[in-house]
C-alpha cells in the first residue's frame, strides 16, 4: 500500500518543470505537505503564477533550461551560495 500521506516538513525539494502540468502539481502537493520548494523552468510567466500561489520568495524560483548545462551551473552555484 502507497502512504498517500508522506511529510515533507523541514525538506527541501526542488522542482523542475514547474510552470505547469506534472511540475507545477509536484510543487503544490510537496508544499502542501511542508516542503521548502525551489521551483525552476524555462516558462517565467507560469512561475511567476506559481510563485503567487504558493506565495514563494522571488529567491526560491528562478528559469532554468535544463536541457543547457550551464545554464544548470548557474543555478547550483545560486542554491549552494545561499
Amino acid at each position: 500500500m502507497i502512504d498517500n500521506k508522506v511529510s515533507y516538513e523541514n525538506q527541501t525539494v526542488i522542482v523542475t518543470g514547474a510552470a505547469r502540468g506534472i511540475g507545477a502539481a509536484t510543487a503544490r502537493l510537496v508544499a502542501a505537505r511542508g516542503a521548502q520548494v525551489f521551483a525552476f523552468d524555462i516558462n517565467r510567466e507560469g512561475l511567476l503564477d506559481l510563485q503567487s500561489e504558493l506565495s514563494l520568495p522571488d529567491s526560491q524560483i528562478g528559469t532554468l533550461d535544463i536541457g543547457n548545462q550551464s545554464s544548470i551551473d548557474r543555478k547550483s552555484t545560486r542554491l549552494n551560495s545561499s
